[in-house]
């Protein structure tokens, strides 16, 4: 199979808007500030693409293996319509791209009112720190997945700690996915800000938290008073989540992404008779297994794009007579002021 064909096909499915999310594009951006940035967007080609893994492909991140900047600019306009929408842009840093044509893509191609996050390597340090040197790029990503087939456990696994003294050196904010959840990283986390007390560490999905549970609360407590430790909104949908969030850490620290092009993915959260819970879609992606699909595609008719239900959340989570203000420095001026944005 041709999953990289499939990709395009997702595309269209995703770019045929269903008529409630018409009228929720609507009732959203009315909400949004004028300016936006987007600081959590992938990009790339399929030339791109050396291998991929199976075990990537049983995960929705293997949904899109390809998005062109020319796509995206087709689907801001989709998205956003009347919204300046500004991006900081990096490539599907998974094993099996090649993260230097990816990232030289990103170079050659971007728009100037856009940014760039470099995809680190983590087997080539050498490569990494001369590219951070160059200033063409104002973050840092590195994937767990990004280190081989199967993932780390680690941050240093794949953070190396050459790399991130230099990103430290250079003022370079770092974006952090996480190799497993915040609840399950608390030490992990709290020795990479202790050894690295001035870096700027942005945590990708709210450090992979995508459901509200009060242990939750506690784990986020852990990380009250280090300043430095931001998160960025993408694909979690979880209003009580990103709730939790702006309380316990304020607005300053809560940054916009959308996981672009991940956040066209159609799906809800739905539990299983184990007492376990799947993604599930109307549609049917080749991640989704075909048991499943079959015996629960009806709970997820209405499934409407996770770029719908993650702002969504972001606006119910904030207190009304706060709206605009907090919603501003969310989706503009904490992005503008981390990642350089003039």
């Amino acid at each position: 199979m041709d999953y990289s064909q499939l990709s395009d096909s997702y595309l269209e499915y995703a770019l045929r808007l269903k008529q409630q999310e018409v009228i929720v594009r609507q009732s959203i951006n009315s909400l949004l500030p004028d300016n936006i940035i987007d600081s959590h967007s992938h990009s790339g080609l399929r030339e791109h693409i050396t291998y991929i893994s199976p075990e990537i492909l049983k995960r929705p991140g293997s949904t899109f293996l390809s998005f062109s900047l020319n796509q995206s600019k087709v689907l801001g306009r989709i998205l956003y319509q009347k919204n300046n929408i500004r991006y900081l842009r990096f490539g599907f840093p998974i094993f099996g791209i090649d993260f230097k044509k990816a990232n030289q893509y990103l170079v050659d191609n971007c728009q100037p009112q856009d940014k760039i996050a470099l995809v680190g390597i983590p087997y080539d340090i050498e490569y990494t720190i001369r590219e951070l040197r160059s200033r063409r790029f104002s973050a840092l990503k590195i994937y767990p997945v990004s280190s081989s087939e199967i993932g780390v456990n680690n941050i240093y696994d794949f953070f190396k700690k050459e790399i991130l003294e230099e990103a430290q050196s250079l003022n370079i904010p770092i974006i952090l996915h996480l190799p497993k959840s915040i609840s399950h990283s608390i030490d992990d986390l709290k020795k990479l800000l202790k050894d690295f007390s001035s870096l700027r560490v942005v945590l990708a999905h709210i450090g992979l938290s995508r459901s509200y549970s009060p242990e939750l609360v506690n784990v986020f407590e852990e990380f009250v008073n280090s300043d430095l430790l931001l998160f960025d909104t993408s694909t979690v949908c979880s209003k009580d989540v990103i709730r939790l969030a702006i309380n316990l850490f304020g607005e300053n620290r809560i940054i916009f992404g959308s996981d672009e092009p991940f956040n066209l993915i159609r799906w809800k959260i739905i539990s299983l008779e184990d007492g376990s819970s799947c993604y599930m879609s109307d549609f049917h992606y080749h991640w989704i297994p075909q048991d499943l699909y079959k015996k629960y595609k009806h709970l997820a008719k209405t499934s409407i794009h996770c770029h719908w239900q993650s702002i969504d959340a972001i606006t119910k989570a904030i207190p009304h007579k706060k709206m605009d203000h907090v919603l501003n420095k969310i989706f503009y001026e904490n992005s503008a002021y981390h990642f350089g944005f003039k």
